[in-house]
């Protein structure tokens, strides 16, 4: 018998694929009315909601478990005493799947890298059957009896912290920074999280030079996306097609995947592919063109009175924050940029940032649970002011804007203060900044 571990998007998946293939299964969920709930109609299965005694199922021999349990939570310290099987999503798709698999993760560009590699890919070749899911809001095991050529999985530190030995035929970390320092117990910790991604796939990508994890820099399968720099003039050319410049490093992300993808199809080697094949590189960025970049991610919303608006309501750690700055600065000039910014911080340490890489700003408006921490940070830019809330946040930087100006949302920090998620906060910056 198998314990789902968590009953939301995931746990509902799990349901749904345990009854596929007849698992007997209980769930279990802390909340009194989880999600997942309002996906079926009916239950064979028991579920007990609040508490849950782990000794009372001997019977249990393995947890599914959902990527937001806490990683030190009692049931899963109970379960690794007893030597009960954890287990994600993920890992189990990987197994059972028999796709290619290629696993994304990184701080920041997961979704973005992911979506931009589905797009691409399906056009380059439109015969193959590419699909997305993980972490990016379409539950794995949902695609797990689909005939897909390939499956590009966004896979989050929780996922990689839960699992033991995930596998893949490509894994790509993006980078790493702070963030998530509330539920890891350290950044190290959450370093080494990330790292897994590339220990056990056949081929590695990777955004960052040097890894913990001293197995990897042995390894001669990882690759490095800095080594894309010979691709420069062609991502710069496509980047004047008005994307902002920190797209760059996705692009070139994505960039490696299509090489991969097409090494693994015609049987070459990754590094002769890369020293050759330029037709190729200028193919994907021609069908990038058509791409729409993603909401509340560096959203140019419109002008108002001379005032460009954007909506970055996405950046949820200080490394995004500061990286939207530098991409105001250079489409829009010197202290042009109106920050605003703030939330839960998810135990960053704000002091501890070299904020000398980052342009001067002419005003940052700071917001929400954390704000006296954040401000005291990123006053290093340029003025700062505390507001209210988000409303007060707008009113602040309208009363101040002059034509040329920005106002930039990037709050680079949790929305879970104040809103119910990171969506909802840039639906209401559009709202309350009169673009709905």
């Amino acid at each position: 018998m198998h314990l789902i571990l968590g009953f939301g998007a995931t746990g509902a998946s799990f349901l749904r694929y345990t009854r596929k293939n007849k698992i007997p299964v209980i769930i279990f969920d802390t909340r009194d009315n989880p999600p997942g709930l309002k996906e079926f109609e009916d239950f064979n299965e028991e579920i007990y909601l609040g508490d849950f005694d782990l000794n009372a199922f001997p019977d249990i021999d393995k947890i599914l478990v959902s990527p937001g349990i806490d990683f030190e939570a009692p049931i899963l310290v109970e379960a690794k005493n007893k030597g009960i099987k954890i287990q994600t999503d993920i890992e189990l798709f990987v197994e059972d799947s028999s796709s290619l698999k290629f696993l994304v993760t990184g701080t920041n560009g997961k979704t973005s890298v992911v979506s931009m590699t589905k797009h691409v890919l399906s056009k380059l070749f439109p015969k193959n059957k590419i699909i997305y899911c993980g972490n990016i809001g379409n539950p794995a095991l949902d695609f797990i009896n689909e005939r897909n050529d390939l499956s590009i999985i966004e896979v989050s530190s929780f996922h990689l912290e839960h699992s033991v030995n995930i596998r893949g035929d490509l894994g790509v970390l993006l980078n790493i920074d702070q963030d998530h320092l509330d539920i890891h117990l350290n950044e190290e910790a959450y370093r080494r999280s990330k790292e897994k991604v590339l220990c056990n796939c056949s081929i590695g990508l990777s955004g960052v030079d040097e890894f913990l994890t001293k197995e990897l820099s042995k390894k001669e399968n990882i690759y490095f996306l800095k080594n894309l720099d010979r691709f420069e003039e062609q991502i710069s050319s496509f980047l004047e097609c008005g994307w902002p410049l920190h797209e760059k490093d996705n692009i070139k992300a994505v960039l490696g995947v299509v090489l991969a993808y097409t090494s693994i199809k015609n049987k070459e080697t990754y590094s002769d592919l890369i020293n050759k094949d330029s037709d190729l590189v200028n193919r994907a960025l021609n069908a990038l063109l058509s791409f729409n970049r993603l909401s509340h991610r560096f959203e140019r919303l419109g002008i108002k009175e001379g005032v460009t608006y954007i909506n970055d309501s996405k950046s949820t750690n200080i490394s995004s924050l500061l990286t939207a700055i530098n991409s105001c600065h250079h489409l829009y000039g010197a202290k042009r940029t109106i920050l605003i910014c703030g939330g839960e911080a998810k135990g960053q340490d704000f002091s501890n940032i070299d904020y000398s890489k980052s342009f001067p700003i002419k005003q940052a408006i700071v917001f929400g649970h954390d704000k006296k921490r954040l401000e005291n940070a990123i006053k290093k830019l340029g003025k700062s002011v505390l507001a209210e809330d988000l409303q007060d946040s707008i009113n602040i930087s309208q009363s101040i804007a002059k034509k040329g100006d920005v106002i930039l949302l990037s709050p680079g920090c949790s929305s879970l203060d104040m809103f119910s998620n990171y969506e909802d906060r840039g639906r209401k910056f559009i709202e309350f900044s009169g673009f709905n």
